[in-house]
C-alpha cells in the first residue's frame, strides 16, 4: 500500500521552466487538479537541479529562455530522466532542423498563445488519468505559428435536409498535412470543411476535424483538421 501511495505522489508532480511569471501561474492552476504539486523555475541552472532531484513525470519547457535556447537543456533532460515526458511550450517559428531534434526528443509541441483547455488535454494524456480527450500529439514538430483568419463551408442536416454554411475562423498553426483551428461554431470530428480563402499558398481546400474542445473563453472551440484530397 506505502510504495502504491508513493508511485501515486511522483506521479502527480511537474516541472514548469518559463522565464515568464503569467506562464508560471496559468499553467501551475491549471495542472493543479493534477498535479498537486508544481514546481516552476526560470532559467536552465534551477531546471538541472530539480531534474537531478527528484523526478518529474512531466515538464513543461520553453525553448526561448533568456541567454540561452531551450534545445541543449532539453537533451540534458532527456540525458538524466529519460521517463519525464517533455511538452516544449514556444511562440516563435521552428525551423527544420530544430522540429527533428524536438520530434525525437519531446513528449509534443504547444504554441504560444495555447488554450487552456489544450494543455489540461495534453496534462490528462501525459499522466495517464483519462483514456478520453487523447491530444493528436503526433502532430508536435510539423506544425508552424500561422496566424490568419479563414471562410469555410460545412454541409449539416436540418430537418432532415442537407443545408450549407458558409463560417468563419483563425488559423493558429499550419502544416503540409493539417491545421489548428479556433472558431465559435461547435465543429465536431467528421466533419468536412471546405476552405473558401486563407490557404492561397496551399494546394489544399478540403478538411476534415480530427478533434474539437471547448476552450475556456467565449464559448470558442479549438478544432484540429486533417487535409483530405478534394
Amino acid at each position: 500500500m506505502a510504495q502504491k501511495l508513493l508511485q501515486k505522489f511522483l506521479m502527480e508532480r511537474a516541472l514548469i521552466i518559463d522565464d515568464d511569471q503569467l506562464i508560471h501561474y496559468a499553467v501551475s492552476k491549471a495542472l493543479h487538479p493534477y498535479c498537486p504539486e508544481v514546481k516552476a523555475v526560470s532559467n536552465m541552472d534551477d531546471a538541472l537541479h530539480e531534474i537531478n532531484s527528484c523526478f518529474y513525470p512531466l515538464c513543461f519547457l520553453d525553448i526561448a529562455l533568456p541567454g540561452m535556447h531551450g534545445l541543449p537543456l532539453l537533451k540534458e533532460i532527456r540525458a538524466k530522466s529519460p521517463d519525464t515526458r517533455v511538452v516544449i511550450m514556444t511562440g516563435e517559428s521552428v525551423d527544420e532542423g530544430m522540429r527533428k531534434e524536438i520530434d525525437e526528443c519531446s513528449y509534443c509541441f504547444l504554441t504560444k498563445p495555447f488554450e487552456i483547455s489544450e494543455l489540461k488535454a495534453i496534462a490528462k494524456q501525459a499522466l495517464g488519468k483519462t483514456e478520453e480527450e487523447q491530444y493528436e500529439v503526433n502532430r508536435r514538430s510539423a506544425r508552424s505559428i500561422f496566424r490568419k483568419t479563414v471562410h469555410y463551408t460545412i454541409t449539416v442536416l436540418e430537418f432532415g435536409k442537407p443545408i450549407s454554411l458558409t463560417l468563419k475562423g483563425d488559423i493558429i498553426d499550419v502544416s503540409e498535412v493539417g491545421l489548428g483551428l479556433r472558431t465559435y461554431y461547435p465543429l465536431e470530428p467528421g466533419h468536412l470543411l471546405f476552405f473558401s480563402n486563407g490557404l492561397e499558398e496551399s494546394e489544399h481546400r478540403t478538411g476534415v476535424v480530427k478533434w474539437s474542445m471547448l476552450t475556456d473563453d467565449s464559448y470558442m472551440y479549438r478544432v484540429g483538421i486533417e487535409f483530405v484530397e478534394s
